[in-house]
């Protein structure tokens, strides 16, 4: 769209007369993806979702209920088991959210360490793609020759 109206703006200026709109399409078409934009990839992964918030909250919720009535069930009283149950659940969750933070740290699956990888898997795109056939030779005969001369280092200190 954003194309369309500075095409006509180009027009104007150069004194010729914009085209017309296109027609409305009578049913909800898929725009054609434009080069360099991305599909959006939504995470289909427990615990992502709306949905997922909602179950984890009612289980949770229900695990309180168990614990209460069953403790209570067990003779404990009901102001004695609410508190353990408090406990129990709050050290839960703690210690649940503080290991799967844990996890991510040390594998590096953290929000920016994947932000990075991405920005920059782009910029070396983006500059492959500016770089002539060429340049693009040069650069693999250099990587191959330092690939080799590492291979030739390492069978020497072996």
């Amino acid at each position: 769209m954003h194309l369309c109206v500075r095409a006509a703006a180009d027009q104007q200026q150069q004194g010729q007369a914009p085209p017309p709109p296109p027609a409305a399409p009578q049913q909800q078409q898929q725009q054609p993806q434009q080069p360099g934009e991305r599909k959006v990839v939504y995470n289909t992964e427990f615990g992502y979702s709306r949905k997922d918030i909602f179950l984890i909250g009612g289980g949770l919720i229900a695990l309180g209920y168990v614990m209460y009535y069953g403790l209570q069930a067990t003779g404990m009283e009901a102001g004695i088991a609410g508190n353990w149950v408090q406990a129990i659940i709050f050290m839960g969750i703690c210690v649940g959210y503080i290991s799967t933070y844990i996890y991510r740290v040390a594998t590096k699956q953290m929000t920016y360490v994947k932000q990075l990888e991405m920005y920059e898997d782009a910029v070396i795109q983006k500059r492959m793609e500016e770089m002539t056939e060429a340049e693009v030779q040069q650069l693999v005969s250099e990587v191959e020759a330092d690939r080799a001369k590492r291979a030739g280092k390492q069978a020497g200190t072996n």
